[in-house]
């Protein structure tokens, strides 16, 4: 349910215009946080990891959309990229901060799914070697 709620709100401002709607884009974002990451708390402690790598990689979607909309801003005017105003082609703090965020969950969920891929080998393996 937390998964699915979060989602919606992710979708929900992919609609909108950020740089006219900021504080509730914002706002939204941040609902989605909260809602993927009380879902993920859910998950750990009932050993999902299958469904603790879909919302880190959930998680991650989220900062990539957020990195997104900071890097189509004007640097001079707080708007969208414009023609007037050549893109500079450095990523600003909060890009950076968002990007790496991103890729922390992207690397988490996978080491979550490898993890899960080891435990029952190494369960098969001991097993066999025991018995």
């Amino acid at each position: 349910m937390w998964n699915e709620l979060g989602v919606f709100y992710l979708q929900v401002t992919m609609n909108m215009d950020f740089n006219k709607d900021t504080k509730e884009v914002e706002k939204l974002w941040k609902s989605s946080y909260s809602c993927i990451s009380d879902g993920l708390d859910v998950f750990k402690k009932t050993g999902n990891t299958v469904n603790q790598a879909l919302l880190l990689a959930n998680l991650g979607r989220l900062m990539l959309k957020c990195a997104h909309a900071y890097g189509m801003q004007c640097p001079q005017k707080g708007e969208e990229v414009c023609l007037q105003h050549e893109r500079i082609w450095e990523y600003s703090q909060r890009e950076k901060l968002y990007y790496s965020k991103s890729v922390d969950y992207y690397l988490d969920a996978k080491q979550v799914l490898m993890y899960e891929m080891c435990v029952p080998i190494t369960t098969t393996l001991i097993h066999s070697i025991l018995f």
